[in-house]
């Protein structure tokens, strides 16, 4: 086949393949015929597109392109779905391991109150803190554990203190 001619026929297929916004075919053989006419000064018959077509399987190679499009745009959207999910899950895990830390620090201090023991001072010293504050400081850290955990939420003013049995 001679350059020309392949050119001619690249570009009809390029033009054949193209969508617009709505999803559907961009140009029908007649415009593909009078954008032929204009850049390659060839007047080719609508037939003549009808039967490459149908020879290089243009039909085939655009659903499967359409098909690949949509699957693209799924992926993408995944992709973007799952940056977020991830992002959000860091904050999440964030504020629960704070929050854990929390609710461990109250409890060792309300013990060490309880049974007037003395802390080795490896961490923050809370002892000057009023055992009420304590229990708060407990009970709200418990509450955001349970809300991520999507538990039920203490509702009742008694405070349950968590004590870790490793820790003794």
């Amino acid at each position: 086949m001679n350059p020309q001619k392949q050119k001619i026929r690249e570009y009809a297929k390029d033009l054949f393949l193209q969508v617009d916004e709505n999803g559907s075919k961009k140009y029908s053989l007649r415009e593909i015929c009078t954008k032929i006419a204009q850049k390659h000064k060839k007047d080719i018959a609508p037939n003549t597109i009808r039967n490459w077509s149908e020879a290089e399987h243009w039909i085939s190679i655009y659903e499967k392109s359409k098909q690949a499009g949509i699957e693209q745009s799924k992926i993408e959207a995944d992709k973007k779905e799952n940056a977020l999910i991830d992002a959000k899950a860091n904050d999440i895990a964030e504020i629960y391991k704070r929050k854990k830390e929390q609710a461990e620090l109250a409890a060792k201090h309300i013990k060490a109150k309880l049974t007037g023991q003395k802390l080795n001072g490896e961490e923050l010293d809370l002892s000057g803190v009023p055992f009420r504050d304590l229990l708060t400081l407990q009970k709200d850290a418990e509450q955001t554990i349970l809300n991520l955990n999507d538990k039920p939420t203490h509702n009742d003013n008694s405070v349950h203190i968590i004590i870790d049995s490793t820790s003794e």
